[in-house]
């Protein structure tokens, strides 16, 4: 592999997963006419276009403009347009339009992401019995395939998922739980991407990481693309049908679940039992104590507890 090939994102993107991005955007513009869900001003205009030149003549085009990085020189056909959207009650949320091809690229990358995340998510992260995490979809890959349908890229199934595991909390509380609830302002537009790869550079098996070319080269071509998308600005894009962003978020707080659990499973003395359940960026910590804590102790605790997760939520030491 050559330096100037390391400088393309044919280096760690190969054409199956642009295939792979190809078909799940295309299955989610199909989704229109049953799923009102994605009756989207994105959805309706990839409807409209002509994207013959991607899906007939793929490999060319891949080898072309994606592989080489030339996408970034064409900025007509790959760009991302910024508006605002009312947030429910008061507020405006940043969204991102993009043009069909870009979107592409962008969930191409997103998939490689999790591709590269997905052994340990299985294998360590959701065996975690005390942690039940969603974030509108199910989306991967099984003997190289990837894996989805009507029922996994369609957020209600999941977000119900998550408020019935609120619900069995709540229904069995007692004088000694405390369900803590954290709200993240602006999550998505606040979110590092430099601060997410080198979390998986720290908890991704190095094999894994060679075996998909995850290096510091890798690295600096998502931060490229991502500082492309948000014009130089932190964060990951919102936008309509957006599942691939939707993953994102909820990996970046996989770490921040990890750090909880572990403060939490530190503190056996005080604490019966404990669950954490988020969806993307809401996260509700539910706590039982011991019978002998008295409710000041338990205040005491519960303030201490909220402090260290917003400073470890806030900074660079997950990875430490």
């Amino acid at each position: 592999m050559t330096n100037s090939n390391k400088k393309q994102l044919g280096y760690f993107i190969d054409f199956s997963l642009w295939q792979d991005a190809l078909s799940l955007l295309n299955f989610q513009i199909k989704q229109k006419k049953t799923n009102r869900h994605f009756n989207t001003l994105s959805m309706f205009y990839y409807e409209k276009i002509n994207t013959e030149c991607l899906n007939h003549a793929a490999q060319d085009y891949f080898n072309i403009k994606i592989s080489s990085s030339l996408f970034y020189g064409l900025k007509k056909e790959f760009s991302v347009l910024s508006y605002v959207i009312p947030k429910p009650g008061l507020g405006l949320r940043d969204y991102k339009f993009f043009t069909y091809p870009m979107r592409v690229v962008y969930d191409a990358v997103g998939l490689y992401l999790l591709k590269l995340s997905q052994e340990f998510l299985i294998e360590t992260y959701k065996k975690i019995e005390s942690i039940n995490a969603f974030y509108g979809g199910n989306l991967s890959y099984k003997a190289g395939k990837l894996q989805f349908n009507s029922q996994n890229i369609y957020y209600r199934s999941f977000h119900e998922q998550f408020k019935s595991r609120i619900k069995e909390e709540t229904r069995a509380g007692n004088q000694d739980k405390v369900i803590l609830k954290l709200d993240i302002e602006n999550y998505f537009n606040e979110i590092s991407i430099l601060r997410l790869l080198n979390l998986l550079s720290c908890f991704i098996k190095p094999s894994v990481q060679a075996n998909m070319a995850y290096d510091i080269s890798t690295k600096e071509q998502i931060i490229c693309l991502f500082q492309f998308i948000s014009n130089g600005k932190s964060g990951i894009p919102q936008s309509d049908n957006n599942l691939i962003s939707s993953f994102i978020g909820y990996l970046y707080l996989v770490f921040g679940d990890l750090f909880i659990d572990d403060i939490l499973v530190k503190n056996r003395d005080i604490i019966d039992s404990h669950k954490i359940i988020r969806y993307t960026d809401a996260i509700y910590i539910s706590i039982t104590f011991k019978q002998n804590i008295t409710q000041e102790a338990q205040g005491l605790f519960i303030h201490s507890i909220a402090s260290q997760i917003a400073e470890i939520l806030y900074s660079h030491a997950m990875c430490d």
